[in-house]
This record gives structure tokens, sequence and C-alpha cells, in this order.
């Protein structure tokens, strides 16, 4: 039986955010404070763990103390977050060693925050999954094959986005998935990036 335990978030708190800083070009302090003590590890302020603002910018913890984080803006977004409104500490999937993933509710974030993340979350994914590929579609029905087939005695997760040029999400119907890849169907021509991770 699987420990299913390992995969639940270890540190993956909400609070708003206050006292905003900019301490360089890339760098900013700012203070925040649990919104609810029972979200996993509450208060872990560690260095190496990863910071999201209200609208899915993210940054890195370089600095910390009881009550404030620095953190860097490795994206060089040029901008900080915002002050008085919800950000997220937590550590990344994999205890922390993947880059960036977050194992978080996005529900109390603004509604943009989750296709902000994901555009550079998927990147992370295809370019470290043993699986993985991005290209175009014309709409209607296609069954896009991976470049090598999973074994018989293995299963996967799939993690399909399809958008169009401006980088909206595209609606689409999975039809069939299969050890050599997979059939879907998109309503208007888009592109589209997937990762099938095994999963056993």
């Amino acid at each position: 039986m699987i420990d299913a335990i390992k995969y639940l978030p270890t540190i993956a708190w909400r609070g708003k955010v206050n006292n905003v800083r900019l301490l360089t070009e890339t760098t900013y302090q700012l203070d925040i404070y649990p919104a609810d003590t029972n979200e996993p590890g509450a208060e872990n302020r560690e260095i190496g763990n990863y910071f999201k603002d209200n609208i899915g910018n993210t940054y890195s913890i370089i600095d910390s103390d009881s009550l404030s984080i620095t953190i860097s803006d490795d994206f060089r977004l040029g901008v900080g977050p915002q002050t008085g409104l919800f950000g997220v500490v937590y550590k990344s999937v994999g205890d922390g060693e993947s880059p960036y993933l977050a194992p978080i509710y996005y529900r109390h974030l603004d509604k943009v925050a989750l296709e902000y993340s994901r555009q550079f979350e998927l990147d992370i994914l295809w370019k470290n999954s043993p699986k993985a590929g991005h290209g175009e579609l014309l709409a209607g029905e296609t069954k896009i094959e991976f470049s090598g087939a999973f074994n018989e005695n293995e299963t996967y997760e799939l993690w399909l986005y399809t958008f169009n040029d401006s980088g909206y999400q595209v609606g689409h119907v999975l039809k069939l998935e299969e050890l050599d890849g997979f059939t879907l169907e998109v309503p208007i021509d888009c592109k589209y990036k997937y990762i099938a991770i095994l999963t056993r």
C-alpha cells in the first residue's frame, strides 16, 4: 500500500501582506502572519521556500524573521506583492526539491493567480518530465502520441493545458488515455502543453 501522506503539503499557509519594502531592484521585504494557524506549516518562514502573491507572482524566500520574509524576484517581474491582500508561503512539491511548483489552494487568491502560475509551472513540469510535449491543434479530435509508450504494468497521470495565442485556456474533452498517448477534442484551433507523470 502506498503511503499517501508523503504527498500532502508540509508548508502551505496564507496570510495578508503588509508593509512591503523594496530593498534592491530584485528583492522585497514584507510582513505576513498566518490567517489560519491550522494550515500546513503555519508561521514557517524557512529560507529556500517560496511566496506566491495575490495575482500569482512567485518569489523565492531568501531571508526571514518572526514577522517578515525577504523575497527574491527570480522571474524579474519588476513588481512587488500587493499590500493588504492574501499571499501564500509554501514549500514546493517533492518535499521542496522541485523548483517553484506550488501545492496550494488558489481560492483565496485572485482569479488570475492560477493562470499566472500555470504559465511557468507547466513549463517546469514539461522540462523535467520523462514524457511531455507541446504543439498546436486544429479544431476536432486528434491523438497525441508519446515519444515512447509506457509499459503495460504502468499507469500515468496526465496534466493537459490547451490555450490560445493570448494564453487563455481553451476547453477540451479528453476522449481516451492509452499507454502510447491520448486522444482529445478541442472546439477551436489552439496550442497545448502536456505532462504525463508515471504513478506506478
